[in-house]
């Protein structure tokens, strides 16, 4: 919830469409979690989602590297999910709900910390970094605007 304020009044106090800082966040929140998942077949990194309203509890099949154009192991770049966020999140529009997830049974315990590669999990530190980044603009807009 606090986070949601915070996005608001970003957007507020900058005049931005509220639509576009969903999206950007939306974006930056996913592009984060692929950089910091742990990659040992590609699974875990392929399964992660995003969507808009309902989460999407899809997972990529058992031997699966990923989704086509994925990052794969030691690549530390998005490829073609940057496309798969973009599209999903053409649709996101101010008061709608971004949903990051990953069903795959493991998902939890890498949350957890049970991955060397991930020793504070995933989404955690990525949505600490994110409120980090709204809170520093709000400030940045509150000595900008009188």
């Amino acid at each position: 919830m606090t986070f949601a304020v915070d996005v608001i009044k970003f957007a507020k106090k900058t005049g931005l469409r509220m639509d576009v800082v969903v999206r950007k966040f939306g974006f930056d929140g996913f592009a984060g979690i692929l950089l910091r998942s742990p990659v040992l077949t590609g699974r875990f990194r392929g399964s992660n989602r995003i969507s808009v309203l309902n989460a999407d509890l899809t997972v990529e099949p058992e031997g699966s590297s990923g989704r086509a154009g994925s990052a794969r192991a030691g690549d530390t770049r998005t490829g073609g999910e940057e496309a798969y966020a973009v599209n999903v999140l053409s649709t996101a529009q101010a008061g709608t709900d971004i949903v990051l997830s990953n069903n795959l049974p493991y998902a939890v315990p890498i949350e957890d910390g049970h991955s060397g590669q991930a020793p504070v999990g995933v989404y955690g530190p990525v949505l600490i970094e994110l409120q980090a980044s709204v809170d520093k603009l709000v400030g940045e807009t509150k000595r900008e605007i009188p």
